[in-house]
């Protein structure tokens, strides 16, 4: 478990690397074989059984709309988008974006100028990475365990347990109601913004 002094923020165990690349890869946009990847993927991950078994019934055309209303144009406004500036304060969004790429580099990661850095599917896998590497035990791992504690409290901690909720919340298929349901599960001991 990573540690970030004498309390531990969130539950990752090892082997949640893993986890975190699978939450990654489904907040991508629905393609024409993703129904298969879903198949394969569900002996490993049964808790998207149910959510696979609805989207057999479902035409490619329906499951994209969800996607797209749900991250990435919704009307009268998008309910969910996964970006970190987006749940913060919109105009942070090029210091965030800033400090993000610099946090890639510090872990040696390459982002394309293309992809947003504050997007949760780059902030999952890029913690997924760092999990793997703070399991080694020299320079290489201390670094990556700082970068993992940074990348969670200030990135990840600070908006994703609303946005879980609000993904819960706007969900019509299970697929995403279920991620929501599993990110939310990564911070079982913080108080749900709406709740307050």
């Amino acid at each position: 478990m990573i540690d970030s002094g004498d309390q531990t923020p969130w539950c990752l165990i090892p082997g949640d690397s893993q986890h975190l690349r699978l939450l990654a890869a489904l907040f991508a946009l629905p393609q024409s074989d993703s129904i298969n990847v879903l198949q394969e993927i569900a002996p490993r991950a049964p808790w998207l059984i149910p959510a696979i078994d609805e989207l057999l019934t479902v035409p490619l055309d329906q499951w994209q709309a969800e996607y797209t209303q749900l991250f990435i144009a919704g009307y009268p406004q998008t309910p969910c988008p996964p970006f970190a500036a987006v749940y913060g304060q919109a105009q942070l969004n090029d210091r965030i974006s800033a400090e993000l790429r610099a946090l890639y580099d510090r872990a040696g990661l390459q982002l394309p100028a293309t992809v947003a850095p504050d997007y949760l599917g780059v902030l999952f896998d890029c913690a997924a990475y760092l999990i793997d590497l703070a399991r080694e035990q020299n320079a290489d791992g201390q670094l990556a365990q700082q970068l993992l504690v940074t990348l969670w409290e200030k990135y990840l901690l600070t908006w994703l347990p609303q946005f879980a909720v609000d993904l819960q919340r706007h969900a019509k298929l299970q697929l995403y109601q279920l991620l929501g349901e599993r990110v939310g599960q990564l911070f079982p001991n913080q108080t749900r913004p709406d709740q307050c």
